[in-house]
């Protein structure tokens, strides 16, 4: 393709004058008054109901009949497979060393003596409880 020699293009601005828009002098819009006769609502006739009563038919079924049971009882076959045998648990003896303690090496424990201060409360000056006599019999 040849190189384009072509000039730009060269745009004109728009030169429109803005829309002017005359206001509304419209007169408003008028209603009629409203002069038809109102709705007139006629109520439903029904005729009354004349048919019979319904008459229900009582069941008629027979009542259930069951068999009784006539099959021979079960019959168990002996049990004839061997008693069942535990053998019992087989322990190696206990090869381990006995555990070796290291010997004690802290300080005895040093107790502070209790120190209880002297009782300085007032001496008991309540009266010995007064009881009558038994008089049960």
């Amino acid at each position: 393709l040849a190189p384009n020699t072509s000039a730009p293009d060269t745009l004109v601005p728009d030169t429109l004058a803005p829309d002017t828009i005359a206001p509304d002098t419209s007169a408003p819009d008028t209603l009629a008054p409203n002069t038809s006769a109102p709705d007139t609502l006629i109520p439903d006739t029904l005729a009354p109901n004349t048919s019979a009563p319904d008459t229900l038919v009582p069941d008629t079924l027979a009542p259930d009949t069951i068999a009784p049971d006539t099959s021979a009882p079960d019959t168990l076959a002996p049990n004839t497979s061997a008693p069942d045998t535990f053998v019992p648990d087989t322990l190696a003896p206990n090869t381990s060393a006995p555990d070796t303690l290291a010997p004690n090496s802290s300080a005895p424990d040093t107790l502070a003596p209790d120190t209880i201060a002297p009782d300085t409360s007032a001496p008991n000056t309540s009266v010995p409880d007064t009881l009558a006599p038994n008089t049960s019999a």
